[in-house]
């Protein structure tokens, strides 16, 4: 598998390998810290027609300095022998998550343990006008 696509939305829908994504975005902004908020994602892996068989898919949430901050999500995927190329397409929304502290956090992406992409995006403190 080969990481194709990512993004951070307001809501990601998976219709049969049809992703609908809605209002995607950069980063996350907080009023404050700890901030706590609904994390949305949409992820697309490129199948190439010679791999087939058993795959673990493992996205790691990690902290500015690399640690865990939520756990991790795993999916076993059963990839049927084909003729032509496919994807594995793969959504998420996951509420109440906690950002501790501003700073860059990521999506680790991994096949059998193997890491595909890490996907960097910024929890930033908003801009108040008063």
């Amino acid at each position: 598998m080969k990481f194709e696509m990512l993004t951070l939305c307001e809501g990601a829908y998976n219709y049969n390998g049809h992703l609908t994504i809605v209002g995607t975005y950069d980063n996350i902004k907080a009023l404050k810290f700890p901030w706590q908020s609904d994390f949305v994602f949409a992820m697309k892996l490129f199948v190439p027609k010679e791999e087939s068989g058993k795959k673990k898919v493992t996205i790691k949430f990690l902290d500015p300095e690399g640690n865990a901050f939520a756990g991790d999500m795993n999916a076993e995927v059963d990839i049927p022998e084909s003729n032509t190329n496919g994807h594995v397409a793969y959504t998420s929304e996951l509420h109440g998550v906690i950002f501790k502290t501003p700073g860059t956090y990521s999506l680790l992406i991994e096949e059998d343990g193997v890491k595909l992409k890490e996907f960097a995006f910024d929890v930033i403190e908003e801009e108040r006008n008063e």
